[in-house]
């Protein structure tokens, strides 16, 4: 996904099937992120979004890999996801 952070003209008619580039609105998935890596991800964004802004710059994007994994459906009721994920184990 390249996510600019505008909803102007932002989506694509590709589905995610085909492995295309899509964009901000083809998005419509909640991304479900361990709060370490998420703090990471906040913390690079403002880091980068403060060096742009020295160096007024405005334009931005970010890309996002996603990789589709099958998820039990019972698992994501009892929020077992992240609990069981592979990177969780050293911290149980």
């Amino acid at each position: 996904y390249d996510i600019k952070g505008s909803w102007v003209d932002r989506h694509t008619n590709h589905h995610v099937e085909s492995g295309k580039l899509m964009k901000d609105q083809d998005l419509k998935k909640t991304l479900k992120l361990i709060p370490s890596i998420s703090h990471q991800m906040y913390q690079q964004l403002r880091a980068d979004s403060k060096f742009l802004a020295r160096h007024n710059i405005m334009d931005y994007s970010v890309l996002l890999g996603i990789y589709y994994v099958g998820i039990d459906p019972a698992d994501i009721r009892r929020d077992r996801i992240m609990f069981n994920h592979h990177d969780n184990a050293a911290q149980l």
